[in-house]
């Protein structure tokens, strides 16, 4: 199975040697492995004329790219600690359909980076496996979870802790982005944690 690690495109005239060094970077591989059913790229338009078994045609590379890891992060650890006197204490973390993860703590923008580097959002899949949740009195929590969901529209996931003393709340899991076109293979897996801390 071919896998990639570049973002360069197939640029013309297509050869073998350029089909690996944009999904290889190694060395030339079997024209087997470039099959579109091997492939966890490329994602662009170019992927449909990829075939997916019989005659390979270098031709149909034309332009196809390989975009790097989606969700470089390995760990995403959000806190809102909030004190005498005290309020709400929020978290969010938002997977945008315009391609830009979005975190928030109290209610504002607290950080925000790129994860669809190519090809269009509703080429992927998304799902937020719970492995811990601790909720407190007065807390909330919102989103979908050990579910697959299209990420052709945004999903979120936050936490809300009322301000009524001393309270934690917190979810942890992980976060899995994956191409929803056969192998259906995971692009990111990472570690999310998500607190929210109240105390009068």
């Amino acid at each position: 199975m071919a896998f990639g690690n570049s973002a360069n495109n197939v640029s013309s005239p297509v050869s073998l040697s350029k089909v690996t060094q944009v999904f290889d970077a190694t060395s030339v591989g079997s024209m087997r492995d470039y099959l579109r059913g091997s492939l966890p790229y490329p994602v662009t338009n170019a992927y449909s004329s990829i075939a997916a078994s019989g005659t390979l045609s270098l031709n149909s590379f034309a332009s196809a790219n390989n975009p790097p890891a989606i969700l470089d992060d390995v760990l995403i650890t959000l806190s809102d600690d909030s004190f005498y006197p005290g309020g709400p204490a929020t978290t969010q973390v938002t997977l945008s359909s315009n391609g830009t993860l979005y975190e928030y703590t109290g209610g504002s923008t607290f950080a925000q980076y790129k994860w669809l580097y190519a090809g269009h959002q509703a080429d992927y899949d998304v799902k937020f496996t719970q492995t811990q949740k601790i909720q407190d009195s007065g807390s909330t929590f919102s989103g979908t979870v050990n579910t697959w969901m299209n990420l052709v529209s945004s999903k979120s996931w936050w936490i809300s802790q009322n301000a009524d003393g001393f309270r934690i709340s917190q979810w942890q899991g992980y976060l899995e982005i994956r191409m929803n076109a056969s192998p259906q293979t995971i692009m990111s897996n990472c570690q999310l944690v998500m607190t929210c801390v109240t105390e009068f």
